[in-house]
């Protein structure tokens, strides 16, 4: 089963580069297939647009593609999916028996695309961070202020 978690990371790989997604991507950390770093482009006509969101992505080498990977966000973002260790509430990220959409025939591509769709549209129900989705359904003006203003201070470079 190792042998093919590798396998399945060295396709995957392949087919990345060969297809890039235009406002997202990853790739093997110093050629560590079970250890990727990714960045997502803020999504444009939110207030992370024109942010640089940094993550690794972590995979336990005998469970993938049958368990999703471990994804922490390195940059700070505001927003109630997400809280302050990096940590992300997707459904795409976690099982079935966890109320989750994981498939084995999902992957990295997947994984990119469902993160940017989360960005541009926020699961208050399913906050990780309740306080700040309770803020996006309560004051949306305000939630946006500070997300603009997050983003500017920590996904923006120099």
């Amino acid at each position: 089963m190792a042998d093919y978690t590798i396998k399945r990371l060295k396709n995957e790989l392949v087919e990345i580069k060969k297809s890039p997604l235009p406002y997202a991507n990853a790739e093997p950390r110093d050629e560590n297939l079970l250890l990727w770093d990714g960045v997502v482009l803020g999504p444009v006509g939110t207030p992370y647009e024109g942010g640089k969101f940094h993550f690794k992505m972590e995979f336990i080498y005998r469970d993938y593609p049958y368990e999703p990977p471990k994804v922490t966000f390195k940059t700070k973002i505001f927003h109630c999916n997400f809280n302050t260790i990096g940590n992300v509430c997707l459904s795409t990220l976690k099982l079935p028996e966890d109320k989750g959409t994981w498939r084995s025939a999902m992957g990295i591509q997947s994984i990119l695309i469902s993160i940017h769709q989360l960005m541009a549209e926020p699961n208050s129900k399913d906050s990780l961070t309740p306080s700040i989705g309770d803020l996006y359904d309560d004051k949306r003006d305000k939630h946006d202020e500070i997300a603009r203003m997050w983003t500017e201070r920590y996904a923006m470079e120099d």
